[in-house]
């Protein structure tokens, strides 16, 4: 380390120059614009040349009322409406739309330019996926997701959004076309789960992934506990790959990262977003606003609460892929008599609203008992935290923090 540090030498930038004066002895005001919320769509249309759904993104006036213009840079790509004029503080929705009809197999991209002020004011990167003729598809973008957070994204970062990794043992979604041979989604029934479900099964790394469900654009998944080997164990990363067979076709080979850990909270919407799925212990209310669920209500200072996730990362002791924590047969008793505790390796960080949980509000982080992917963790309320409908809820672990929007409610 003493070797590379005496390489680095220290270089002293200049200071950035004034702005120009404008006679008033102010900055200049700045210009209004449109802008997106979002920068990322991917469409992949079912096999046949049909188009996909349409998806949406929310375009906002930014600093005064101001005209747009949206421009595709594809043919196969269209929005709704192509202009108009938002007041200050403004939203609309943009409506965007691709074709497949005449494009052979293959994945493409292209853009889509919002114009305001006589300049390009935000950028959407569009990436069409046509499938093959027949066979399963799995979505380049988003293609598995953290089956709590639900997306393939985080916060943006010098190069854009940044792609999120996943845990061995959590729980995903793989997302695309033609998983099911049938058209219907399969469930499992008990435990341990199958990795061969409605005729699909999911290869990751060429191990077969234990399956929750399967259907037509979804399969709900177990990532194997050994994935990502000695990268992994000894801190790292590494690149992993995802295979659907189905109906006797492979799909093309998709990559994603894993890492040691990476925690997503659940919400009972399923989208990663809104009211976590945070119960009071012993219950099935939630700790959420009156009138969202029998029984449920805000949360107050000494309130035990079960807080469900996915992604904390290794347990001691370990466990099987597919297997819950009631053995033998995976059945659990209502005396909690066959249930074996496993305790995450690492404990996570917890925090409500702006405050940090003390390590000893923590009472427990580990696998839920009767269910395989799913992590519980086990908090009391302390009492200082701030009174809040939608306080939000993170969970941090390995250095990696769970998704922002979700959360609950407290008085």
């Amino acid at each position: 380390a003493d070797r590379n540090n005496s390489r680095i030498r220290k270089v002293t930038f200049p200071p950035p120059p004034d702005p120009e004066p404008d006679g008033t002895g102010t900055e200049p005001e700045p210009e209004p614009a449109v802008l997106s919320q979002s920068f990322d769509l991917s469409f992949l249309p079912a096999q046949g040349g049909e188009p996909a759904a349409a998806q949406t993104l929310t375009l906002y006036a930014q600093d005064g009322a101001a005209d747009f213009e949206v421009v595709p840079s594809a043919r196969w790509i269209d929005a709704a409406p192509r202009s108009g004029t938002l007041a200050a503080g403004a939203q609309t929705t943009l409506t965007v739309t691709v074709n497949p009809a005449g494009l052979s197999e293959g994945t493409y991209r292209g853009k889509l330019y919002i114009r305001s002020g006589g300049r390009v004011t935000a950028t959407i990167r569009i990436v069409l996926e046509v499938p093959p003729p027949t066979g399963p598809a799995v979505s380049e973008s988003g293609g598995v997701v953290n089956a709590a957070r639900m997306s393939a994204y985080g916060g943006r970062g010098l190069f854009g959004p940044q792609l999120l990794p996943l845990a061995p043992g959590s729980a995903v979604v793989v997302q695309g076309v033609n998983f099911a041979p049938g058209g219907d989604v399969v469930e499992a029934e008990g435990y341990p789960l199958p990795t061969m479900l409605g005729g699909a099964r999911v290869l990751i790394d060429g191990m077969e992934a234990p399956l929750f469900a399967v259907g037509p654009r979804r399969i709900e998944a177990q990532l194997p506990w050994a994935l990502g080997g000695e990268a992994l164990a000894a801190g790292g990363l590494a690149l992993a790959e995802v295979v659907v067979e189905s109906g006797g076709a492979r799909s093309w080979p998709r990559r994603f990262w894993a890492a040691p850990s990476a925690p997503g909270v659940f919400t009972v919407s399923g989208t990663g977003q809104g009211q976590a799925l945070v119960l009071f212990a012993g219950t099935t209310a939630l700790a959420a606003p009156l009138g969202m669920g029998e029984g449920s209500r805000p949360a107050r200072a000494g309130d035990v609460l079960e807080i469900y996730a996915t992604g904390l990362g290794a347990v001691e002791p370990p466990i099987a892929d597919g297997r819950n924590s009631c053995a033998p047969d995976g059945v659990c008793l209502a005396d909690g008599s066959n249930v074996v505790l496993r305790h995450t390796v690492a404990r996570p960080r917890v925090w409500i609203g702006a405050y940090e949980l003390a390590p000893g509000n923590i009472r427990f982080s580990g696998l839920a008992p009767s269910t395989a992917g799913m992590n519980l963790v086990v908090v009391e309320v302390p009492p200082y935290l701030t009174p809040s409908d939608a306080a939000e809820l993170r969970l941090a672990v390995g250095g990696r923090i769970s998704q922002s929007g979700a959360a609950i409610a407290i008085e």
